[in-house]
């Protein structure tokens, strides 16, 4: 699975990273941190999955999501953020995410989230 970060945190991508090395199906092809560059990205390398921090320079993670639908991109979109609300719960849900995770309390999920796309290989796997 090819794998696109969008996060302006250099943190939380070092911790994906050292994640997914364990992951012999997760290929990082890239890490954006805002949206202009996100939304290049995308375009430019087609991931199979693009994990979504929700605020970031730019614009937003919803901003992304409506990008992906818009251009009806195949890119399965897992949102991590620091702002859990049920509100972007559902608001990420209806613009497509597969997956809702806080970073403070879901992070480590993150794997398993992946895995389950690699196995599927359908973005059905909304948390």
């Amino acid at each position: 699975m090819r794998i696109l970060v969008a996060d302006d945190s250099c943190v939380v991508f070092e911790r994906l990273v050292e994640m997914l090395a364990s992951a012999p199906e997760a290929e990082i092809v890239g890490h954006t941190t805002d949206l202009p560059a996100t939304l290049r990205s995308l375009a430019e390398s087609c991931p199979d999955i693009v994990i979504l921090d929700l605020c970031m320079p730019g614009g937003t993670g919803m901003d992304v999501l409506k990008s992906i639908r818009e251009n009806g991109q195949e890119t399965a979109a897992v949102v991590l953020t620091n702002f859990p609300y049920a509100q972007y719960r559902a608001r990420c849900r209806s613009l497509g995410a597969v997956a809702f995770l806080d970073k403070s309390m879901q992070f480590d999920q993150v794997l398993g989230v992946i895995q389950d796309l690699e196995s599927q290989r359908t973005p059905s796997v909304m948390r």
